[in-house]
């Protein structure tokens, strides 16, 4: 079978090329994504239908999106992988709404520690406010390396004065151990731009102290090489060595390793 990215460009010549973020997909493509991933879905062997959902994120468009979603209903547990990593990259409102209510209804999910992660950590990608609820909500009921990871990251992502409330909130519930500090450091260095360390009492003094004026910077910070490159290979993005850039990089993921 021909791969669901090759199928669409020799449907649609040049669409390879059409990749400006805010550029509305041609409809032609659109109707050559959607009808190249219903006939994928079909397939028999697991992979090709996994394979067929990860190459649909390259067209960001409602009508994709509701063929994607039915790979949440497949029996296959790499088939409903490959629909949270589709949904993590596709930079649309309907993807992000998918991914919450999965959460919300997809009780299963949270048995699996791999896969809620994953959901969670395709939540937190979109970088949305309207994510902090869902990744504050009740961390310590499911509390896997991969959930709780997802969760103290996710909320790093979301430039937001409530992410920083709701990290320290879990930070204090952690109890008195250090687990998860070097989470914690980094993602509130990158939503605060200062460095208290791995000091539970340092970043709570720092927020008693600046809490009733502060605001989370518009821009990501610079950060230290190693804190840099440790987010960037969280998100799966390409890590570009003394600069504050970045590129996506959807086929490295090394924090699931």
């Amino acid at each position: 079978m021909l791969s669901f990215a090759l199928a669409l460009a020799l449907v649609v010549p040049g669409v390879a090329q059409d990749k400006k973020k805010d550029t509305p997909p041609d409809p032609k493509r659109v109707e050559a994504a959607v009808e190249t991933l219903e006939q994928a879905l079909k397939a028999k062997e697991p992979n090709e239908r996994a394979a067929a959902l990860r190459d649909a994120s390259e067209v960001v468009h409602a009508d994709v999106i509701k063929v994607v979603a039915r790979g949440f209903k497949d029996d296959h547990r790499d088939v409903r992988a490959a629909t949270i990593e589709a949904l993590r990259f596709m930079d649309h409102p309907d993807a992000l709404e998918l991914l919450h209510k999965t959460y919300k209804k997809d009780k299963s999910l949270a048995k699996d520690e791999e896969l809620f992660g994953a959901l969670l950590r395709a939540i937190g990608q979109h970088g949305s406010k309207d994510s902090i609820k869902i990744l504050a909500d009740n961390p310590f009921k499911n509390p896997t390396r991969h959930a709780l990871t997802a969760r103290i990251f996710g909320l790093g992502n979301i430039r937001d004065e409530r992410s920083v409330e709701e990290l320290m909130g879990m930070m204090k519930k952690v109890g008195k151990t250090n687990a998860y500090m070097e989470e914690f450091q980094l993602s509130l260095m990158v939503l605060t731009g200062t460095n208290q360390g791995k000091s539970r009492d340092a970043w709570t003094k720092w927020w008693n102290d600046n809490k009733k004026t502060f605001e989370v910077p518009e821009k990501l910070p610079v950060l230290p090489e190693g804190h840099r490159y440790r987010w960037d290979r969280f998100w799966g993005l390409y890590h570009v060595k003394g600069r504050n850039t970045k590129r996506e990089d959807r086929g490295d993921d090394p924090e699931d390793d």
